[in-house]
């Protein structure tokens, strides 16, 4: 579940687009170089809408596995290699095949689970577009992630928001918990360590008159709770958390 909940989260701050817009011309003018990867029946039909589509995409070269088309892609990358997921190819495949070549690959897939879409992004894939998709939306989805986008069809990006939503509420209530569970004293302690960045322990010990040893033991109860790790971690958890006003007042109010 993690992994999905961070894939979902890297995907959404990119431009993604559900079920893609109006073809927007490249920068260069050129057109989009498509390979195909699909056995001949599939890869014929493909073939046919990449050539008949007008000059915006041209025909870059068609294997019917994917195993035969690496070879070929090392020594000539196109801007998208569309690949029939469904022809017997699993997750590993598609990922072994992203670190081989660094292909923006567009897969087609009969698979309707949505949470399978986070699978195959995870793996490498930029753009996932479902069979049960009208064949305009395949120009769509090329035309997409050639641009460098990340293409999803509209009910996949819904889970993906679903999921990164929920992901968020959940941090939210943790880091929430987390600052409650501080002390005052540690609170104290946080105020006096992010107040001055460069302050050595030993400084920081004096100013809250107390040990250095007592202060390592009050940090490291500090970054255990937070779920940080050294002392910039925790000034960037304060900052992020606005925990240093908050901490100092207290400390002052304690006075």
């Amino acid at each position: 579940m993690k992994f999905l909940e961070e894939t979902s989260e890297r995907y959404l701050a990119q431009d993604i687009v559900p079920g893609a817009p109006e073809h927007a011309p490249a920068a260069s003018g050129a057109p989009v170089q498509v390979y195909l990867v699909a056995q001949p029946l599939v890869g014929w039909g493909l073939q046919r809408m990449v050539q008949t589509a007008g000059p915006r995409f041209q025909l870059a070269g068609v294997s019917a596995r994917l195993e035969e088309s690496l070879p070929i892609l090392e020594r000539s990358l196109p801007d998208v290699v569309v690949l029939d997921f469904d022809d017997g190819y699993g997750v590993e495949d598609l990922r072994d095949a992203y670190h081989a070549m660094r292909a923006k690959v567009l897969v087609l897939t009969g698979v309707t689970d949505p949470a399978f879409l986070t699978q195959l992004l995870h793996a490498g894939a930029t753009g996932v577009l479902q069979k049960r998709e009208a064949p305009a939306a395949l120009l769509r989805a090329i035309d997409t992630v050639g641009a460098g986008r990340v293409f999803a069809t509209e009910s996949a990006t819904d889970r993906l928001f679903e999921v990164a939503a929920r992901s968020a509420a959940r941090r939210q209530d943790g880091d929430a918990s987390r600052i409650a569970s501080l002390t005052l004293r540690e609170r104290q302690t946080i105020a006096a360590v992010t107040s001055d960045a460069s302050a050595p322990v030993k400084v920081i010990a004096g100013r809250l008159c107390i040990s250095e040893h007592t202060l390592r033991n009050h940090l490291t109860s500090i970054y255990s709770k937070l779920g940080v790790t050294g002392r910039l971690a925790l000034h960037a958890y304060a900052d992020q958390h606005a925990l240093k006003g908050a901490a100092a007042r207290m400390g002052r109010d304690a006075r």
